[in-house]
């Protein structure tokens, strides 16, 4: 078993990853010395991972469940934060929560990673500097 990807917030709660034997990573939320298991949403095809990647005063988690699709965890209820279920990217990864509930993170989209704030479930997509040709990567990690 082992642990990565720790994260704290001011209330002393972590939010991390573990790996069971047998498994794949999953998201974890300490309070105190106890786990408490994130999981990820139910969708056809897909198997157990989930990643928490931080986690806000109120315990709210931010993380990216299947390799690429970006949540929110609310207690235990899990939201998908829109852009790969809508079919118009090949991927969202969520990286930062405020203490609004606001996730940071980004979309892919073609051969560009698009810098995102998710407010509720819908990406708000943030301006990134002009360029001509080539690949576009522009990620926002944290809130």
């Amino acid at each position: 078993m082992g642990h990565v990807q720790l994260h704290i917030n001011d209330s002393g709660q972590i939010s991390g990853n573990t790996i069971l034997p047998g498994y794949e990573s999953t998201a974890v939320r300490w309070t105190g010395s106890n786990p408490e298991f994130l999981p990820p949403p139910i969708i056809a095809g897909y198997t157990y991972r989930s990643d928490a990647t931080d986690i806000n005063t109120g315990g709210q988690v931010a993380g990216t469940c299947y390799e690429r699709i970006a949540v929110r965890w609310t207690g235990t209820n899990v939201e998908v934060l829109s852009g790969l279920a809508q079919g118009i990217t090949s991927g969202t990864f969520a990286y930062g929560i405020n203490n609004k509930g606001q996730v940071a993170g980004f979309l892919m989209s073609g051969n560009r990673a698009v810098a995102v704030r998710w407010t509720g479930i819908v990406p708000e997509i943030l301006d990134s500097l002009p360029y001509t040709t080539g690949r576009v990567w522009c990620q926002a990690w944290n809130i």
